[in-house]
């Protein structure tokens, strides 16, 4: 693809894009220079730490980090890390995700929300990284103060068996499982508050989203982005 398409700039996404544009850049001797950018969008040592061979594979990338002529990062966090841990010899810049703030503006009319019956939305994929069994557990607590507090889980994933089993066989009341949505907007404008239960992330979207629209926001203590 390289030599048909003759591209003047390659961006890479993902771990391992990163490293088939690093194959590419070792094979593009004689050709003319092509500019490569990698963009990386998770917090790698945390994710990392936890993959099979996950030394080896951090060994790899940051090597592929080094084939390039830029390495962009969505927050501050994460290009320190990767200057700090993967020792990058190349630049490294932050480049923030853009939100569209208009299609998030809540509307001036709308209600104050009901102190009395909080209503929690989380969205991500229900998977481990999102952590959104420790949100279950947490979520029985704070029904212990309100016991009219609603929970709704906006995604679906590998986790959500699991889920519904905890629910299920703690008896955790009002907790919704909503399944995808194509309205997320709408979705954050009727809750009271945003909880992001990410034990890792970049700079998660959905986070920067709930702000646009107003809500209050509780997040775990994730070092990249969140924090």
């Amino acid at each position: 693809i390289n030599r048909r398409l003759r591209p003047d700039i390659i961006l890479a996404f993902g771990e391992v894009p990163i490293v088939l544009v690093g194959l590419v850049c070792m094979l593009r001797v004689g050709q003319s220079k092509v500019r490569v950018i990698h963009n990386v969008r998770n917090h790698e040592s945390t994710f990392l730490s936890r993959a099979v061979a996950g030394r080896i594979k951090k060994g790899v990338l940051r090597w592929a980090f080094s084939t390039g002529d830029l390495v962009t990062g969505n927050s501050s966090e994460i290009v320190r890390e990767l200057r700090e841990d993967f020792h990058c010899s190349v630049p490294c810049r932050v480049i923030y995700n853009p939100i569209d703030l208009a299609r998030f503006k809540r509307a001036s009319a709308e209600v104050e929300p009901r102190k009395n019956l909080p209503h929690i939305i989380n969205v991500a994929r229900l998977d481990p990284q999102k952590g959104q069994l420790y949100l279950l557990k947490a979520f029985t607590q704070v029904q212990a103060r309100w016991p009219q507090a609603r929970l709704s889980l906006i995604g679906e994933g590998p986790l959500k068996d699991e889920l519904l089993e905890y629910v299920k066989k703690f008896k955790v009341k009002n907790v919704e499982f909503c399944g995808w949505s194509a309205d997320v907007p709408a979705l954050l404008r009727a809750a009271d508050i945003f909880c992001l239960s990410s034990l890792w992330e970049g700079m998660p979207n959905v986070l920067l989203e709930a702000m646009a629209v107003g809500l209050p926001v509780v997040a775990f203590d994730c070092q990249s982005g969140p924090r």
